[in-house]
C-alpha cells in the first residue's frame, strides 16, 4: 500500500497532535506515581504524629475478647452459652453421703 502525497499532508498536520497525546500518556504514569508517593508520605507523617498501640495492648485486647476481661462477652454470646448449657444433659456427680460428717482425729 503506497502513501500518496495527500496522505502525507494529513499525516504531517496530525503529527503534532499525536506527539502531544503520546507526551500526555507518558506524563500520566509519572504523575500517578508522584501522587501515590505523596499520599504514602502523608500517611507516614500521620503515623509518626499519632500514638500507636503497643503489642501488650493488643494482647490484652485479645484476652478481653476471649472472655478473660470483666466486660467480656455480649448479650448474644451469653444467650448462646445459656442455650448450650440447657441442651446438655446434667452431669452425674457421685456424692458420698458420709462425706463431711466424720472427722478423723487419729492422725
Amino acid at each position: 500500500m503506497a502513501i500518496t502525497p495527500l496522505d502525507l499532508q494529513t499525516m504531517f498536520v496530525r503529527l503534532n497532535e499525536v506527539g502531544k497525546e503520546q507526551n500526555h500518556l507518558k506524563e500520566a504514569v509519572a504523575s500517578q506515581q508522584a501522587a501515590g508517593a505523596k499520599e504514602l508520605k502523608e500517611q507516614e507523617l500521620q503515623q509518626d504524629k499519632s500514638v500507636n498501640k503497643t503489642e501488650e495492648d493488643k494482647e490484652a485486647q485479645k484476652l478481653k475478647d476471649e472472655g478473660g476481661g470483666a466486660n467480656a462477652g455480649s448479650g448474644s454470646q451469653e444467650n448462646e452459652k445459656k442455650d448450650s448449657e440447657a441442651e446438655r444433659p446434667p452431669k452425674k456427680v457421685f456424692s458420698d453421703p458420709d462425706m463431711g460428717s466424720h472427722i478423723d482425729i487419729s492422725g
